[in-house]
């Protein structure tokens, strides 16, 4: 998410997944980066197909990284019984060093 002018603080990048099938095992690994001193947060959540309440299942917020090229590595178990989407959500911080990103999905 790239956080320069015109992004506002709050504003929000959001990925969203097609429909994955009820009882499906699924282990969803990434590496993210997160380094500035106005971070946001990075989050990932499920959510029936339509039906607009969002399930937390992991949340970075602030700064993680130490250094501008160290990535961080997550791990979401997201096995569930019903129909449901994979929604990844970044949130802006305070100014523009907040940019973050998400990558090997």
């Amino acid at each position: 998410m790239e956080a320069s002018s015109p992004r506002l603080r709050g504003q929000t990048a959001i990925l969203r997944t097609p429909p994955i099938p009820a009882s499906l095992r699924i282990c969803m690994r990434f590496y993210y980066h997160m380094f500035g001193k106005s971070m946001g947060s990075l989050s990932v959540f499920i959510a029936r197909p339509s039906v607009p309440r969002l399930i937390p299942k992991w949340s970075a917020d602030g700064q993680q990284s130490s250094n501008q090229s160290e990535w961080k590595f997550a791990e979401v178990d997201l096995f569930q019984t019903f129909v449901y989407q994979i929604i990844i959500r970044g949130t802006r911080g305070s100014s523009f060093y907040s940019d973050m990103a998400i990558d090997d999905i």
